[in-house]
């Protein structure tokens, strides 16, 4: 028995996993800054204080009211004394601390110690442009249980990704840029956990997916748009979700869940039987050719259509002659056969049913072929795919029609052409009869004929026609009358492809031409030539003419 499967949609069913990804973050303090009561941008802004106490600053925050982009944050230890009241400027400070261009809407982990007395400046803005949030003017914040007063400070720039702060003033009667620091930082990170009321689901179902952190304070969002630590969903495929967790202040944590999604399914399968031979779907047993449905479940609890075609194969008898060359033997089954005869063998077919094979054997004995041909001169005889040009004799073995050995002796004659040929020279004004054609051109003409023997006969003529008349000017009168304005050459053919070339009585070269065309008039590069006697040479080959031209300018 055989089956051909042919799936037409299938998907398979993944086990449920968890994905817990657990990110540090960090449970903190914020030391306030006061709320946004103005914007300000292309410059960076922000305070400077003098701690009343010995703290840590484990984070730095630039608040997203003005804007949403890259954070950028400094913090500097000044050596001595505040920073000078603006237009006055210090460079006499150590930058501790520097980040730019930092993504996302977190705080910025850091590791500042800070002593009591320090004076300190806290610098940060948002995007390429620095854009600032300001709070109020002198504002008293609390660190460590300790008043102190933020004082407004920057620099008269907007800093590069990686430039240090430089040039910084003080102006004690402004706003402060908004710069949120972070103490108090705890040393556990907390967990983030997922899970759903069924990961395994069909097609057109849901599940709940319910997210959990053990630190309380947060927000979760989703990968799809949800949010709250709860979603329903009911994917159309196998889909991850993931949920962030976001605590103000901290990095964000992530953690996904996999709802892997069953599609009910529908199969085709072929069965090919053989007579008596059954095959069970399901519960039902199938035995005679036809078409059938059955519908079950999947491992995931889906519908599993299966669509079964059952063929059954009938025995073949097959009758057969078999012929083959004399010393040979033909091999079946197994069994080599050199007698003729009449035989019969039952095998399996393709199928895996009875095929029974009956044959009958003949003995073919080889054979012995002569031929005799002539061909003419020029033409050639295929002789078993080789193209024979020359009188001999050739001998081939081919095969015959039963693949057994035929020697083929070949006597080839070749009768030579006959070939005639014809000189002529003719006057231009005159023409030559040849194969019932007027010809009045040069050039070379065939005509082919049969002899008495079936071959080629081929007269060829090599005909010349040549200018009885011609002419060479002697003067050259280049005043635009419409005489002889140009040196002339009656029959410019004549001279075809000779070089031309036209000297002064000193012998120099004032005109030359390889394709001359009755049209030099008398100049040198567009200059004018003095009257008097000129002389040409007309050079080809077989051609030679040689002469003297009178050049004179007549007014009209």
């Amino acid at each position: 028995m055989r089956f051909k499967f042919k799936m037409i949609l299938h998907k398979n069913i993944l086990f449920l996993f968890f994905v817990f990804i657990f990110s540090s973050f960090i449970s903190q303090t914020p030391i306030d800054v006061g709320p946004q009561t103005a914007t300000f941008t292309s410059m960076v802004r922000g305070y400077h204080f003098t701690s009343p106490v010995t703290f840590n600053i484990c984070g730095l925050y630039v608040p997203d009211d003005a804007s949403s982009a890259p954070q950028s944050v400094r913090v500097v230890r000044f050596n001595n004394a505040n920073p000078p009241a603006y237009p006055g400027t210090t460079n006499n400070f150590i930058e501790i601390f520097s980040q730019s261009n930092v993504a996302g809407n977190g705080m910025i982990t850091c590791n500042i110690q800070v002593n009591a007395g320090d004076i300190i400046g806290v610098y940060g803005s948002r995007g390429a442009t620095c854009v600032n949030s300001y709070s109020a003017s002198n504002y008293v914040t609390n660190i460590g249980g300790q008043n102190v007063t933020l004082k407004r400070s920057g620099m008269q720039f907007c800093p590069a990704p990686g430039t240090p702060m430089h040039d910084i003033w003080s102006e004690v009667g402004g706003k402060i840029g908004r710069v949120i620091m972070y103490n108090n930082c705890c040393a556990q990170a907390p967990s983030i956990s997922i899970s759903s009321s069924n990961s395994n689901i069909c097609i057109g179902q849901s599940t709940t997916i319910v997210a959990s952190s053990s630190t309380p304070g947060g927000t979760f969002s989703w990968s799809n748009g949800m949010v709250g630590d709860t979603i329903t969903v009911t994917p159309n495929s196998t889909t991850i979700y993931s949920a962030s967790y976001n605590l103000p202040g901290c990095p964000l944590s992530s953690v996904s869940q996999t709802i892997n999604v069953g599609q009910s399914s529908s199969q085709i399968i072929e069965y090919y039987l053989c007579p008596g031979e059954s095959v069970q779907i399901g519960s039902n047993i199938y035995s005679t050719q036809g078409v059938y449905y059955d519908t079950l479940l999947s491992s995931a609890g889906c519908d599993s259509i299966i669509n079964s075609i059952v063929f059954i194969n009938p025995e073949y008898s097959f009758n057969t002659d078999i012929t083959i060359c004399s010393g040979t033997s033909y091999s079946f089954n197994g069994i080599d056969y050199d007698t003729q005869g009449s035989y019969s063998e039952t095998l399996q077919s393709v199928n895996g049913c009875d095929s029974i094979v009956n044959f009958n054997l003949f003995i073919e004995e080889s054979s012995d072929t002569i031929i005799n041909e002539t061909i003419c001169t020029g033409s050639n005889y295929n002789f078993n795919g080789q193209s024979l040009f020359d009188s001999g004799q050739y001998i081939d073995t081919l095969l015959s029609v039963n693949g057994c050995d035929s020697v083929v002796v070949l006597s080839l004659f070749v009768t030579p052409a006959e070939v005639s040929l014809i000189n002529e020279t003719i006057c231009d004004d005159s023409s030559y009869i040849f194969n019932n054609l007027s010809l009045t051109s040069s050039g070379v003409y065939y005509d082919t004929l049969v002899s008495i023997s079936g071959c080629d006969s081929i007269s060829s003529l090599y005909l010349n026609v040549v200018s009885c008349e011609f002419e060479i000017s002697n003067i050259l009168t280049p005043n635009n009358d419409g005489q002889n304005d140009t040196w002339m050459i009656n029959d410019l053919s004549v001279i075809s492809n000779c070089e031309v070339r036209v000297y002064n009585r000193w012998g120099q070269i004032v005109f030359e031409s390889s394709d001359y065309q009755n049209d030099w008039d008398g100049t040198k590069s567009g200059e004018l030539l003095p009257d008097g006697i000129y002389f040409y040479s007309i050079i080809g080959t077989g051609i030679e003419y040689t002469g003297s031209i009178n050049l004179l300018r007549f007014k009209k």
